[in-house]
């Protein structure tokens, strides 16, 4: 007999078995077991997860106002990555987390990582986190750059303003780096926090700043 056979409760298909020589099974099967992986296994690129592109949440600072204070904050304007001008008054009426650091000092780096992490966590609860960093003074491009590499070195996913010493002088002046302004609701500034802490410590200071 020769041929495809009815199925039979034997595990392996009846067209390997009958009619076909035990040398030609042991040819077929890895064919058999290749084709059947390479149509199911593969993932289209669609599937795949595209990559961050965490150069894109890094900003040229656009201007600043001079009428802040130790109390009010100071409002200043960037183009986020889709060009669109934005401000820190948008986010009136949430409480924003806005850290001072450079791309020269180790500590407020940590900081900025520890921060990143809090970002995430607070993703979804309405705080806001800004990054500002008070770069030396340097071509526009140059600093642009060591931004983007230190963001995209410690995958900082929020958003980042490459900023300047008159901006700092506006707040008051930043003396120390890392410095972190917590800044209520109603754009006061809550607690300014300087010098590197504890991400503990910072926790506990933003979750106190949504109880105001």
């Amino acid at each position: 007999m020769s041929g495809f056979a009815k199925p039979s409760n034997g595990s392996t298909p009846h067209w390997l078995e009958v009619g076909v020589k035990p040398f030609a099974r042991s040819f077929l099967l890895p064919i058999l077991c290749f084709s059947l992986s390479a149509c199911g296994g593969s993932q289209s690129s669609a599937d795949q997860i595209k990559p961050v592109d965490y150069k894109a949440n890094v900003s040229h600072l656009k201007t600043y106002d001079r009428l802040g204070s130790a109390t009010f904050v100071t409002n200043f304007v960037w183009w986020d990555s889709a060009g669109v001008s934005r401000q820190l008054h948008d986010y009136l009426g949430s409480p924003v987390v806005v850290m001072f650091w450079r791309s020269s000092v180790p500590a407020s780096i940590q900081e900025l990582r520890e921060t990143a992490e809090l970002a995430s966590k607070y993703r979804d609860s309405g705080i806001v986190f800004l990054g500002i960093s008070l770069e030396e003074k340097g071509p526009r491009q140059e600093m642009f750059d060591r931004v983007s590499e230190v963001v995209r070195a410690n995958r900082i996913d929020f958003q980042q303003v490459v900023g300047s010493s008159e901006l700092a002088s506006s707040f008051g002046g930043i003396d120390v780096i890392p410095t972190v302004l917590l800044v209520t609701p109603n754009d006061r500034i809550g607690a300014t926090l300087a010098g590197p802490r504890s991400t503990k410590d910072l926790e506990y200071r933003i979750r106190a700043l949504t109880s105001h």
